[in-house]
C-alpha cells in the first residue's frame, strides 16, 4: 500500500486512526480529505478494546490490528487476495461501556440495508456473535435503488 507523504501513513492507517479522514478518489488517485464523514470508524477504533481490519489492494490482502485505538505492529501483507472487500472485527472497550450496553442489532441492520441499497453492487455481510445463538445476514442490491 502507498504511504501518504503528509502523514507518513497508508490510507488504511489514516482512516482508522485520524479523526476526519475520508477516503476519496481525488484526481483519479487514492487520497484523503478532511470531513465529518470519516469520523465514525476512527471513533469505533478508539472506543474498542481491540479492532482488526483486513482489506485488499492490488490483488494483495492486508491486516492491521489496534488496541484501544493504538496500532499494534504495522500494516502486514498476509498474501494474495482471492476476493476483494474489507472485514472489520471489533470488541467494545469494557472500561468505557457498561456491561449492559449493547449494540441495537435492529438499528445496525437497518443502516446496513440502507447502505447496500444506496451503493449498487456493494455486498455487506453482518455477523453478530455476542450470544450463543449467533446471527448473520448479507445485504446486496445489485442495481441499488431503481
Amino acid at each position: 500500500m502507498d504511504v501518504q507523504p503528509l502523514h507518513g501513513l497508508t490510507d488504511l492507517e489514516i482512516i482508522f486512526s485520524k479523526l476526519g479522514a475520508c477516503y476519496c478518489g481525488c484526481g483519479g488517485r487514492a487520497g484523503h480529505r478532511r470531513s465529518l464523514l470519516g469520523v465514525g470508524v476512527a471513533v469505533v477504533n478508539a472506543l474498542s478494546d481491540s479492532l482488526v481490519v483486513e482489506t485488499t489492494r492490488a490483488g494483495r490482502r492486508y491486516r492491521m490490528r489496534y488496541e484501544r485505538g493504538a496500532a499494534i505492529g504495522g500494516l502486514e501483507c498476509t498474501g494474495a487476495a482471492r476476493f476483494s472487500g474489507t472485514l472489520i472485527r471489533f470488541v467494545p472497550d469494557g472500561s468505557i461501556f457498561e456491561r449492559s450496553a449493547e449494540l441495537n442489532r435492529t438499528r445496525v441492520i437497518e443502516q446496513l440495508h440502507a447502505t447496500a441499497a444506496l451503493v449498487p453492487g456493494l455486498s455487506i455481510h453482518f455477523a453478530d456473535r455476542r450470544h450463543p445463538a449467533s446471527f448473520s445476514t448479507t445485504f446486496h442490491c445489485p442495481s441499488g435503488l431503481i
